[in-house]
């Protein structure tokens, strides 16, 4: 899988911390995966048998909870939009 087909994971991941930098990483690889091919099952997203079993073990973790893994996102939502150009004043604010 090329790297740029997944730079937008690393980018807006990039303050994943599940605790484990192999957790992490392991995350981003399979977002990269599901992204990559959205419609597909597990296995048909996963390179071969290994990565499937080691996708069902992540998701199976107890130490890896769903909301830790959208915290990133939800501290980027809080933030300014980096790639939306602020509105232009018209004038015609009330």
């Amino acid at each position: 899988m090329g790297n740029e087909s997944g730079a937008w994971v690393d980018e807006e991941f990039e303050a994943l911390d599940l605790g484990d930098p192999r957790r992490d990483r392991r995350a981003k690889e399979l977002l990269k995966r599901f992204a990559a091919k959205p419609t597909a099952s597990i296995p048909g997203a996963c390179d071969g048998w290994a990565e499937t079993i080691g996708a069902y073990r992540f998701f199976g973790n107890e130490e890896v909870e769903w909301t830790n893994m959208m915290q990133p996102l939800s501290i980027e939502l809080n933030m300014e939009p980096r790639h939306r150009p602020k509105p232009a004043s018209g004038g015609n604010e009330q």
